[in-house]
């Protein structure tokens, strides 16, 4: 073989070497690595799935407002209808009371939908938060001291909080 320029020292120095790396590379850095992929598509199904939670309460809500405003024509209508049944004096005054009563009734509505829907936004603000911030730690865990990781979990918590502050 040495006549090929090839020496057996040589070469089996090489394929001690490259089984050495061989087996850093997979124990070390390929399966980390794998598991950090994994872990980062069921955080983004998981992201998927609180979405399209959002969007049925959203739907639902919608449906809500439909069914109370249906309720609310119908009973404005009762209303005019026993009103008629009256007379044109008293008529005039029962009319002007059920549309304040109707449109009292669609503010509370309007007011009471529009509340729910900020408390459903704000409690996908604060998941989004904590499913962020979970990231953000396990991504760095591996590569920040405890001492880095603590200023940045506090300028992250800061600036998320000015944000959602706006």
């Amino acid at each position: 073989m040495e006549k090929l320029g090839i020496e057996p020292a040589l070469l089996i120095a090489q394929l001690i070497n490259f089984g050495v790396f061989f087996f850093v590379f997979s124990k070390y850095i390929a399966k980390p690595l794998v598991k950090t992929i994994k872990a980062e598509k069921s955080k983004e199904a998981e992201r998927e799935r609180l979405l399209a939670d959002a969007q049925k309460r959203e739907a639902k809500l919608a449906e809500d407002e439909v069914s109370l405003r249906q309720t609310v024509r119908k009973e404005r209508d009762q209303l005019v209808k026993e009103a008629k049944k009256v007379g044109e004096e008293v008529k005039a005054s029962i009319v002007s009371d059920a549309k304040k009563e109707a449109d009292d009734i669609i503010a509370k509505a309007h007011k009471q939908i529009e509340q729910e829907k900020a408390e459903m936004y704000a409690e996908l603000k604060d998941k989004t938060l904590e499913l962020s911030l979970s990231i953000v730690m396990k991504a760095m865990k591996d590569y920040l001291t405890p001492d880095v990781q603590r200023k940045l979990t506090a300028h992250i918590v800061e600036n998320m909080s000015k944000d959602v502050l706006r």
